[in-house]
C-alpha cells in the first residue's frame, strides 16, 4: 500500500458533456471545478440531488470517464497519467445495478473466486479472503447457494465482498443502499461501519478508506 497523506485529491476537476438537439449543440457542465481532499482513514460522503454530478465525479476518480479539465489523484496516482495504478488502488461498489453485475447462475463463492482470478489474487490468498468476507457478511451458510436465489440485501453483501477481494486501500461506493428496504439499508450501513474494525484484524486485509 502506497503511503500518502490523502486517499483522494481533486484539482479543479471538471466534466462537460456535449449533446445535440435539433442540430444545435448543447453543453452540460456535470462537474464544475471540484476541489476536495479526503484523508487516509476518512469516511467521506458526497451529498446532492439527482443530477448533481456525484456519479460522474466517482466515474472520473475510477478512470471510467476522462475529465474535461483538471485532474485528480487516487492513492497518490494521477487519474490521467497513471490510470492502471489508480485502478489497482480501489474497489468500486455501485448499488444501482441491483446485483445485475453478478453471475446469477453461480454461487456467491464461485462469483468471488472468478473475480479474484480476474484481479490476479493468488489462489491461496483468495481462498482465505473469500472465507473471511463470507463470514463477515453472514453468508458462510449460503456460500454454495446460487445468487439468483438471493435476496436483494444478500446480493448487495456479495457485491461488497467482491469490491474488497483484492484488498484495495480505497473503496468507492455509489448509492450503496439504493433499492434496499429500510431494514436492509440499516444493516448495510452497520456493516460498512464495522468493516474497518473487523477486516483490520485479519492479516489478509488492511483498512480501506471510503468515498
Amino acid at each position: 500500500m502506497q503511503m500518502v497523506e490523502y486517499a483522494v485529491e481533486t484539482f479543479d476537476l471538471t466534466k462537460i458533456f456535449e449533446s445535440k438537439e435539433n442540430g444545435v449543440k448543447r453543453y452540460i457542465k456535470a462537474v464544475d471545478h471540484v476541489n476536495i481532499k479526503v484523508k487516509q482513514g476518512e469516511f467521506f460522503g458526497l451529498l446532492g440531488p439527482n443530477g448533481a454530478g456525484k456519479t460522474t465525479l466517482i466515474k472520473m476518480l475510477c478512470t471510467i470517464i476522462l475529465p474535461t479539465e483538471g485532474t485528480a489523484k487516487v492513492n497518490g496516482y494521477d487519474i490521467i497519467k497513471e490510470p492502471y495504478k489508480v485502478r489497482s488502488s480501489f474497489g468500486w461498489f455501485h448499488g444501482e445495478t441491483g446485483g445485475r453485475s453478478l453471475y446469477w447462475r453461480l454461487s456467491a463463492e464461485d462469483n468471488l473466486k472468478f473475480y479474484a482470478y480476474l484481479q490476479n489474487v493468488p489462489k491461496d490468498v483468495a481462498e482465505r479472503r473469500i472465507s473471511a468476507l463470507l463470514e463477515f457478511f453472514g453468508l458462510t451458510k449460503e456460500r454454495k447457494k446460487l445468487v439468483k436465489d438471493y435476496s436483494t440485501g444478500m446480493k448487495v453483501r456479495v457485491m461488497l465482498a467482491r469490491a474488497l477481494l483484492h484488498n484495495p486501500p480505497i473503496l468507492f461506493m455509489d448509492e450503496p443502499t439504493i433499492g434496499l428496504d429500510t431494514i436492509s439499508a440499516v444493516e448495510t450501513r452497520q456493516l460498512l461501519k464495522a468493516l474497518n474494525v473487523e477486516l483490520g484484524k485479519n492479516r489478509d486485509f488492511h483498512k480501506p478508506q471510503y468515498v
